[in-house]
């Protein structure tokens, strides 16, 4: 009788190891962004390839945008635990993880910075900070333009003035932008609408894509060219979560965000170049700045608006180098 009771206990516990191992690890995800905005599909491919890449192991269920967990507290709820994955602009977060700037300085696709090191990098302030693993870089694709209302004024020095013009901006703007005079509002991207049309802000620092999306080129008319930076979106896993999950699943998301990004790259270049026709039908006047002032805006842009602002912010010296080592080519 002894022997068949053990070997019953025996049969049990490897019927519940094996229902274990088969049983899926589940994640909830959030993103920053409204949640049918165009800019999260790389999110919800990357779900879609860490479900097949791991044998539908990992289940991630996106529970939504800023009408699930506003989004100043979005950053917390993923250092808490309260979700999984956060996937959004880490500039949002820059008063907690400075180095984050370093995405916008960045001239290179996300192959060029994986490969040389600038996404570990950036990971390991991630751990520190934010309690956070970086998965994916998906900002490579697309940059950025200053639209306005009004036809913005060429100073002597070739130059735009943006003198008394208020622009909505996350913070990363505020230094490049006052070195045109104008000052920064921040709006997040589902007020963005009122906020043109009331006259609370006169134009915006924007992406190359989806300003037809929200109708924003009602009120915008100008845009000021080159285009400079490139974007911060990432996607990150809480750091306890991510070092608790299987190996298996550890790579099977690792694949899934390396194909995301290419994927995601390759989607908002696509984007901007139809954007770019469409705002040339609606009425789009581009301002361009030519030559050597050219030159010197672009300096201005990535100068200011992210080394010497990464500097400002208490990064020291030798860790700014390092990253415009691994961003910017």
């Amino acid at each position: 009788m002894l022997r068949y009771l053990v070997l019953g206990c025996l049969v049990g516990v490897f019927a519940f190891d094996s229902g274990a191992a088969l049983a899926a690890t589940k994640l909830k995800s959030i993103s920053a962004l409204p949640r049918k905005h165009p800019l999260n599909k790389p999110l919800h491919h990357f779900e879609n390839l860490a479900h097949k890449y791991s044998n539908d192991q990992l289940k991630i269920k996106y529970i939504g945008a800023g009408d699930a967990i506003p989004v100043p507290e979005q950053m917390k709820s993923l250092t808490r635990g309260v979700v999984d994955m956060f996937y959004g602009p880490m500039s949002y977060y820059q008063g907690s993880i400075p180095e984050c700037q370093a995405f916008n300085g960045s001239n290179a696709p996300s192959t060029y910075v994986r490969s040389s090191g600038g996404l570990a990098l950036m990971n390991k302030f991630a751990n520190k900070r934010l309690k956070g693993e970086l998965l994916g870089w998906y900002g490579s694709g697309y940059t950025f333009y200053i639209y306005t209302k009004k036809k913005p004024p060429i100073a002597k020095t070739g130059l735009p003035d943006l003198t008394g013009m208020k622009l909505r901006a996350a913070p990363i703007y505020r230094e490049m932008f006052s070195q045109f005079g104008a000052s920064t509002v921040l709006v997040h991207v589902a007020e963005m609408f009122t906020a043109l049309e009331r006259g609370t802000v006169d134009g915006m620092g924007w992406i190359g894509p989806f300003v037809t999306n929200f109708g924003w080129d009602k009120f915008v008319k100008y845009r000021i060219t080159p285009a400079y930076w490139k974007g911060d979106i990432v996607l990150m896993m809480n750091k306890k979560k991510w070092d608790k999950l299987a190996a298996s699943n550890q790579d099977a998301i690792t694949r899934a965000a390396i194909e995301a990004e290419l994927w995601g790259d390759d989607l908002f270049k696509k984007y901007s170049a139809a954007e770019k026709v469409k705002l040339a039908k609606r009425g789009m006047v581009d301002v361009d700045i030519k030559g050597e002032a050219a030159k010197k805006y672009l300096s201005i842009a990535y100068d200011y608006g992210v080394w010497k602002g990464m500097a400002k912010n208490g990064v020291p010296a030798e860790t700014i180098k390092e990253f415009k080592e691994k961003f910017y080519r």
